[in-house]
């Protein structure tokens, strides 16, 4: 992977665990995301970031039927007041936003929640916001919330986000 060569890392094969989440070198963290015509993947060292959470996503690909069982209609509502956005786009923005912040977290928790455990809102200057509805340990516990940002291109959305050690 030409990703784990820019750190120095030569000849990893980079596998699954039986979850299907990738497994990257011990002293590596990272996030991988894909759909039918584009791959991402962001890796940091461990001493320097916990966790990364990334994800992908076609424009287009989440209709309008994906709102009722991603988001409540309050989060719907609020994002697309502050969002010029067409209603599919931002069903995807939605999305795309908590399944980041699902990869950010499982990597450290091993946990998964369903999508109406955290609640996604959107703030200025392409950050949104994900607070936790139910908790999973003493670090993510419920009412906490976690930043990360997003780009919307013409034809894809991307979500990125960071768990520094100090947070």
């Amino acid at each position: 992977m030409k990703a784990l060569k820019m750190l120095n890392i030569d000849s990893y094969l980079v596998k699954n665990d039986s979850v299907g989440a990738p497994i990257f070198p011990d002293n590596i963290v990272g996030s991988i995301s894909h759909t039918d015509d584009y791959c991402g993947v962001a890796l940091a060292r461990r001493s320097n970031y916990k966790s990364i959470g990334l994800d992908i996503e076609r424009i287009g690909k989440l209709d309008l039927k994906m709102k009722k069982i991603i988001s409540s209609e309050e989060e719907f509502n609020c994002a697309s007041h502050l969002l010029n956005a067409d209603r599919t786009i931002l069903v995807g923005l939605i999305f795309s936003s908590k399944e980041c912040f699902y990869k950010l977290q499982h990597t450290m928790t091993r946990q998964w929640l369903g999508f109406k455990a955290v609640e996604f809102s959107v703030l200025s200057g392409n950050i949104f916001k994900i607070k936790l509805k139910q908790g999973i340990n003493d670090t993510f516990y419920a009412g906490r919330s976690f930043l990360g940002q997003y780009l919307i291109t013409e034809t894809h959305l991307f979500t990125g986000m960071v768990f520094q050690h100090s947070t």
